[in-house]
This record gives structure tokens, sequence and C-alpha cells, in this order.
């Protein structure tokens, strides 16, 4: 499969695969300046988690990072 460039307005996914955000407001203020360049952004559901010092529980890591990878409206999937 050949890789293509985020389109203009295009659906960036994100999903905390590892590590979990310092403070909610840094994971807002990315969501803030992707929508100021003109692309939406669709958060993961377990992008809040925290289990220790990961970013939840792996089932819940690796269904967010799946779901995202087959979601139609998702043109590119960043991690957080």
């Amino acid at each position: 499969m050949k890789a293509k460039a985020l389109p203009p307005g295009g659906t960036i996914g994100v999903a905390a695969a590892a590590s979990p955000y310092d403070a909610r407001s840094e994971v807002l203020r990315g969501v803030e300046w992707w929508e100021s360049q003109g692309y939406r952004v669709k958060l993961a559901p377990h992008v809040y988690d925290r289990d220790d010092y990961v970013a939840g529980i792996p089932e819940d890591r690796a269904a967010d990072l799946n779901a995202l990878f087959a979601d139609p409206e998702v043109d590119v999937v960043q991690a957080l």
C-alpha cells in the first residue's frame, strides 16, 4: 500500500499508545493547534486513561489503535 499525504481538512486520529499525557491541557492545546490548521481531530476513547506510568491497560490501547486504523473517517493516526 502506498502512503498518502494528509489531505487538507483531513482527520487526524489520536491514540495514547504508550506513555500518558502530562497534563490534559497539553492534549487540548495540540487539538486546538491542528484544528486551527484546518484539520479535524478524533481522540480515541481511552486517550486520557492512565495505569501507573503507561496510558491505560494494554487491551484498551491496542483497541484504540486498531479502531483508528480501521475508521474510514481517519486519514492519519498520530500517537500522543
